[in-house]
């Protein structure tokens, strides 16, 4: 797959790669066939396995570096940025199952088998590296409000999330983060590092216009873990994560700190 980007189209598509020109040219077509669903639901199948599987035990070796080109998990994420993206630039009224991505993580999550000699470094398992790459796609779908045309539908970030491509990343961030932090296998360092990431996220939205309503979105999603009601559980989780927090990025998510110090 290409992964040149095009601020207007999204990702660039090499003319020599008919399928992937004849699914996202014009992305109508790839919602037509419903191809998120194929790709998604053989992920799902592969990481739904147990211990003795090759996939799972790769998923739970240690981690040493990046996520390989031909790894099912680099390509699923790969085809779904692509979709995605050029979904988002061509307006389509769509969220492309995005969705997917949650069910991802939350799937690492059931098999993760952590060395307790890992548990303290960055990315202990390839899974986790995973889940990070996981992440970062979100942020980046998230981040499309910034470079989208004013007049997009995309950027009506809908409470229902139904079309919305960065207000549906942005629920999905919630949900996921929601995953990790009450996780009884993955490592606390681990989570930590997960809600770093994500508040680099809001820290990079700028607090006027589309870009302070798209903060304040990400913001709730997080505080609510994507779901409508707020929970004790997942708002100790979040202050227990934040307990190595730098006072600089602190400072720089003062409204999110605040949202999460709110009574239940």
């Amino acid at each position: 797959m290409a992964l040149g980007t095009s601020f207007t189209e999204g990702f660039h598509l090499e003319p020599a790669n008919q399928l992937q020109t004849f699914l996202f040219k014009n992305c109508q077509m790839a919602i037509d066939l419903g191809v998120w669903q194929p790709i998604g639901n053989y992920v799902l199948e592969e990481l739904r396995g147990d211990h003795t599987d090759n996939y799972i035990k790769k998923l739970n070796r240690p981690h040493s570096q990046a996520l390989e080109e031909r790894d099912l998990m680099f390509m699923a994420i790969q085809f779904f940025d692509i979709m995605v993206r050029r979904a988002a630039y061509q307006g389509v009224r769509d969220n492309m199952w995005l969705a997917y991505m949650q069910y991802f993580v939350a799937e690492i999550d059931k098999t993760a088998v952590i060395d307790p000699e890992e548990a303290d470094e960055e990315f202990p398992t390839y899974g986790s590296r995973c889940i990070y790459e996981i992440f970062h796609i979100l942020g980046t779908w998230v981040n499309l409000v910034k470079s989208l045309s004013a007049a997009s539908l995309h950027l009506k970030l809908d409470p229902e999330h139904r079309y919305s491509i960065p207000a549906s990343a942005a629920r999905a961030i919630g949900v996921s983060l929601k995953t990790i932090m009450r996780s009884e296998r993955l490592p606390g360092t681990f989570k930590g590092y997960m809600l770093r990431c994500v508040l680099g996220d809001v820290k990079g939205l700028q607090q006027t216009g589309v870009q302070a309503e798209m903060r304040a979105l990400l913001i709730e999603q997080i505080v609510y873990g994507g779901d409508q009601i707020r929970t004790a559980e997942h708002t100790h989780n979040l202050i227990l994560g934040l307990s190595d927090l730098d006072g600089m990025l602190r400072h720089d998510v003062a409204d999110f700190i605040a949202q999460l110090e709110k009574p239940v």
